[in-house]
């Protein structure tokens, strides 16, 4: 869907038997430019695109007709570039806001008064890594002073919970990354006096992002670093909620997967019941293993996923996994000056839309199955 604005992103059907019963949705924006590295709906659903602002109000109107509650929907919903005024309008229309996290860099102030005079009982954010040094590694580029900022805005406006989310088990961490995670945690306890809570979710690789080719982290790492993170908290009146490493690596079979994994997923339907025992029971019997899966993919090794057009090309995956190994953050997307090519998820019609006829930068060229055949290159 390149033209976003052709069509209306908004609920149609109203009942209390949905997952958001009783809450107007409406989708603001669609695609996300961070490029967090471990994303892969910042990578599918490149460019970022976005409804204007009269047109979220007039569909926001119609669902007040139904009830006061409107949810925003998008990937990063505070940056729509009119986040500000929306939040505004939308209270002034009567309405009771909801979403599902923001980033810090900076934060929305009129969107976070909204959603607490809407009556939200949690502020969640997410700082993903404990350090700046992991932060860097995944792309998440909000330093702890923005993170902190918004902590101490949830404290002004008495919220009654604060929630962070972490992953654990990130490419390059350390247990000192996760000693930084506690500090962080107990910084932002010493600022927020209510109910604060983390969740330590174990990172699970993706294809179709920059660590499609990394390792998961082995069960009995992730389970020692959540058990770091919880003795050292729990005394401080953090709840402290973890994923179980077993059913991460699930997902990380299921994300990393191929056709060998069609047999193991028709014996679980004809079973009818999931459990950790009865996935790798039906591995076993389909001659699998889950390490096959959530090992080091070698970067030489055909991707079974090279099949399905992304819209970015592998080699944009590779540049950004080389500057993982360096440490190093990539860039935002839109960038700062139009006609960029660079991740190849835009045509030149698209990423010349707003541009002055300058040619643009590009790496690399496409064939007809949309492949870089070119090495990646750095841009000047």
């Amino acid at each position: 869907m390149r033209d976003l604005q052709a069509y209306r992103t908004a609920s149609a059907l109203y009942t209390p038997d949905t997952e958001f019963a009783n809450l107007h949705l409406i989708e603001i924006a669609r695609g996300c430019g961070r490029g967090c590295r471990f994303c892969l709906a910042g990578y599918v659903y490149r460019p970022a695109r976005e409804q204007p602002l009269a047109r979220l109000l007039d569909w926001a109107k119609q669902g007040l007709q139904h009830g006061d509650r409107i949810g925003l929907v998008s990937a990063a919903v505070s940056d729509h570039t009119e986040i500000d005024e929306m939040a505004v309008a939308l209270r002034q229309l009567g309405a009771r806001i909801s979403v599902s996290s923001m980033r810090t860099d900076p934060i929305s102030v009129p969107l976070v008064r909204a959603l607490a005079e809407s009556g939200t009982q949690t502020l969640t954010i997410a700082p993903e890594a404990g350090s700046q040094r992991l932060r860097n590694v995944i792309n998440k580029t909000q330093g702890v002073d923005d993170l902190m900022a918004a902590v101490e805005l949830a404290e002004a406006l008495k919220f009654p919970q604060l929630k962070l989310y972490f992953m654990i088990g990130h490419p390059t961490e350390t247990d000192e990354d996760i000693e930084a995670l506690v500090q962080f945690t107990l910084a932002a306890r010493k600022r927020f006096k209510r109910r604060l809570a983390i969740n330590a979710t174990p990172f699970v690789p993706k294809a179709h992002t920059p660590f499609q080719w990394m390792a998961m982290a082995d069960e009995s790492t992730l389970k020692r670093r959540q058990a770091m993170i919880d003795k050292r908290l729990r005394p401080h009146q953090v709840a402290v909620r973890a994923e179980s490493p077993q059913w991460a690596q699930v997902q990380a079979v299921l994300a990393r997967g191929d056709r060998r994994l069609a047999p193991v997923l028709l014996a679980l339907a004809a079973q009818g019941d999931l459990t950790i025992r009865s996935f790798h029971a039906a591995l076993a019997d389909a001659g699998l293993d889950a390490s096959q899966f959530i090992g080091e993919f070698a970067h030489d090794r055909p991707l079974p996923w090279r099949i399905v057009e992304s819209g970015v090309s592998d080699n944009f995956f590779d540049y950004e996994w080389r500057l993982t190994q360096k440490g190093e953050t990539g860039s935002h997307c839109p960038p700062d000056s139009a006609g960029c090519l660079t991740c190849q998820a835009c045509d030149p019609a698209w990423a010349f839309r707003f541009s002055d006829g300058k040619p643009a930068k590009r790496i690399g060229t496409h064939t007809s199955a949309g492949v870089l055949k070119t090495p990646i290159a750095l841009l000047g």
